[in-house]
């Protein structure tokens, strides 16, 4: 029988598992995430990202037991739930993390069109996404997955079984359908979906730190233990919702800059962007050479054994095996070669524009593609490569006039993903902005209100502003 279990985390120190989530992550499901880089293609820039999705979903973890102990009159009763679904968050990942997501979701986008999947630029090779389709939001695709794969592995080892059974020293069971909608912000609980999946999630405040200690970048670092420390239970209307106390603006200012930094600087690193190009071009031609299975298939493969070794190391081993038995054409072999050789096409070109809220990009921006050279795979890449953008803070959609308090109560009762901000008294709401009431759980009273609103905060000056990249590429050898 499963006992608890410490780990020594090189980014928080030693983390403690229960029983439960200690034989969670000995499943062969999990265990698969040993496998998946974190940063997909990125060890191939930055030689230090070589961490995995394995040690990232167990940090996240970490930091959601962190939040429930720090709020126990609210969050006890739901603590081993959300830890569960903070394990679990990445347990449907691709190989490559979100590079193989992005091909398995364009072959799945005709039976599943509302899937957030796009994820940082067009599928290589595929039609273009919906201009208004923010490339900074976390792709949906991999989480709708994981439920798939939470609710739906049911032999001894599977997720679904060892969730359902009581494990020692718990209380309960736990319902594999709950944790599963969690993990996509769908549950019944706003808090728990907040921390789960938002724009102020344990998810992103566990991979900017791991990541940017991975590469070496100073890129997404920020304070975690202040911003902790500044969070706050509200309730309003007698509903729980987490917030940051007036006192972190600028240490959640902080993050929010950091994060829009950390996808300036490393997910849409010149050369990183470029790779990750051709690395989708090769999959869909795997694919279709059956050395890699169809979407199809792999519903169905996802609860199977086989599954396990559906890892970027697997990916690897099919491309070689296309290469060796000529299962593929020409240009894709070529392809293979540069990418595993890194072999790369060169920046040609490259300039960035940052426009206004409802402003567009000049028309110079949207120049003629360089490094074509013949070879098809290639001119996927670099179509893929030649656009990114990255939002400061996206403002939150609202659903009638935002001075409305009716309507800012709406938002914050429904909406998951905002940062909120509590005034509590006797701290002074800055002229103009809209808030409503809320407690938080000593008692003291104050106002909420949506970050993007505060005139005092220079995020909030910035949001709705985006930085767009724009790259042409030289195909290697050619060019300087």
């Amino acid at each position: 029988m499963a006992q608890e279990l410490d780990i020594y985390d090189d980014l928080h120190g030693t983390v403690h598992l229960n029983p439960r989530e200690r034989r969670v992550i000995d499943s062969p499901w999990f265990q698969r995430l040993r496998r998946i880089h974190q940063l997909g293609v990125a060890n191939m820039v930055f030689p230090g990202a070589e961490h995995t999705r394995f040690a990232h979903s167990i940090g996240v973890c970490h930091l959601s037991g962190r939040i429930a102990r720090q709020f126990p009159s609210t969050l006890k009763e739901h603590e081993e739930e959300l830890r569960a679904a903070a394990l679990l968050h990445d347990v449907g990942h691709f190989p490559f993390s979100h590079t193989l997501e992005k091909v398995y979701a364009e072959y799945a986008r005709p039976t599943l069109p509302n899937v957030g999947a796009w994820a940082n630029g067009e599928v290589a090779g595929g039609p273009s996404p919906p201009e208004e389709t923010p490339s900074d939001e976390p792709p949906q695709f991999h989480e709708l997955f994981g439920q798939r794969v939470i609710s739906e592995t049911t032999d001894a080892q599977g997720i679904a079984t060892i969730l359902a059974q009581k494990a020692p020293g718990a209380e309960a069971e736990l319902d594999p359908a709950r944790i599963a909608l969690t993990v996509i912000a769908k549950h019944e609980s706003l808090l728990l979906n907040q921390i789960v999946n938002s724009d102020l999630d344990v998810d992103q405040l566990d991979y900017l730190l791991r990541d940017a200690k991975a590469t070496g970048s100073s890129y997404g670092q920020y304070d975690l233990d202040y911003l902790l420390e500044c969070l706050e239970v509200v309730r309003v209307e007698g509903i729980p919702v987490l917030c940051v106390h007036v006192r972190g603006l600028h240490v959640v200012e902080h993050y929010v800059l950091a994060k829009y930094f950390y996808y300036l600087c490393i997910l849409y690193q010149k050369t990183r962007h470029v790779l990750e190009g051709i690395l989708c071009s090769i999959a869909k031609r795997l694919i279709e050479a059956g050395l890699l299975p169809t979407w199809e298939a792999l519903q169905e493969q996802m609860r199977t054994p086989w599954f396990w070794s559906f890892d970027d190391a697997l990916v690897l081993q099919r491309m070689r095996k296309a290469v060796d038995q000529g299962k593929v054409d020409g240009d894709t072999a070529a392809a293979i070669s540069m990418f595993l050789n890194r072999q790369l096409p060169k920046v040609h070109s490259e300039a960035h524009y940052l426009v206004d809220p409802g402003g567009s990009l000049p028309d110079s921006a949207e120049g003629p593609l360089a490094g074509e050279n013949g070879n098809t795979v290639i001119a996927e890449a670099v179509k893929y490569a030649h656009k990114a953008q990255s939002d400061v803070l996206k403002p939150t959609p609202m659903p009638g006039d935002p001075s409305d308090p009716g309507v800012l109560t709406e938002v914050l009762l429904n909406n998951p993903r905002p940062i909120r901000i509590f005034f509590e008294e006797p701290f002074l709401v800055p002229n103009g902005v809209t808030t409503v009431a809320g407690q938080n759980d000593a008692g003291r009273g104050g106002k909420v209100a949506l970050l993007e609103t505060l005139p005092n905060s220079i995020v909030a000056r910035l949001s709705g502003h985006t930085t767009h990249i724009r790259r042409t590429y030289h195909p290697y050898g050619a060019g300087p």
